[in-house]
């Protein structure tokens, strides 16, 4: 790795030039632009070093080959679409203290199977995961109060979701094509849910305290419910 393999104004990152494999951005860099590595096909790993705040719109999209990405704990956005179409990316731990969660952050990254939001995040942008096939595993964290239309569409490997404490919106078709859902529970923060969240299916069962707004929308849509306990 050179460094004309980087194209670099102040203390941002415009460019990538190289031919990717295993990439460590420079130190001092505190964003990196829009586009930077879009399409670097031959990008397999790369680790984003401490005092990066921002990655912006598309940084790393289309990087079919990105497996490993390392993010600095200073990350506190990111932007619309920066992992887009990462397809081979299996897994991508969210650092406390990142507070923006952008539209179609990891659409289409079919690989992934993990994700744990942190309580930081309190808005998840729309189609943020959508399509994400491989995904079994979904976390998330007190903090989070709004879920944004199709954020997790098409993730056809989730079969359970615990949604946080505080959350108060979701908006519609979140989990629409979730088709291996059975449970999600819902805490009694939630305060608005919208249409076509779920695909309607006879193995869902929604979880949530009696009169709240989710009980009016499984009687709508005729799904399941089960009352829990408001505590």
């Amino acid at each position: 790795m050179k460094s004309s393999d980087f194209r670099i104004k102040q203390d941002i990152l415009l460019k990538y030039c190289g031919t990717g494999g295993t990439v460590c951005i420079p130190d001092g860099i505190t964003v990196v632009q829009s586009g930077a590595f879009t399409r670097c096909k031959g990008l397999t790993a790369v680790t984003l070093p401490e005092g990066v705040r921002k990655i912006g719109a598309y940084a790393f999209r289309s990087c079919i080959n990105l497996e490993t990405v390392v993010l600095p704990d200073s990350l506190r956005e990111m932007d619309k679409g920066a992992f887009r179409n990462c397809t081979g990316l299996r897994r991508i731990p969210l650092p406390e203290g990142l507070t923006v969660l952008g539209d179609s952050a990891f659409l289409h990254c079919t690989g992934l199977t993990n994700v744990s939001i942190p309580g930081t995040v309190s808005e998840i942008g729309r189609y943020a995961f959508q399509h994400c096939a491989g995904l079994q595993n979904l976390t998330f964290s007190e903090g989070l109060i709004r879920i944004h239309q199709n954020a997790f569409s098409l993730c056809n490997s989730l079969t359970t979701v615990t949604l946080p404490k505080g959350l108060r919106e979701i908006d519609w078709c979140v989990f629409w094509q979730c088709r291996q859902l059975t449970d999600v529970v819902f805490p009694a923060s939630l305060e608005e849910i919208g249409g076509w969240v779920f695909t309607p299916s006879r193995r869902l069962t929604l979880h949530a305290p009696a009169g709240s707004c989710v009980e009016s929308y499984a009687n709508a849509y005729c799904l399941r419910f089960q009352k829990t306990e408001e505590g």
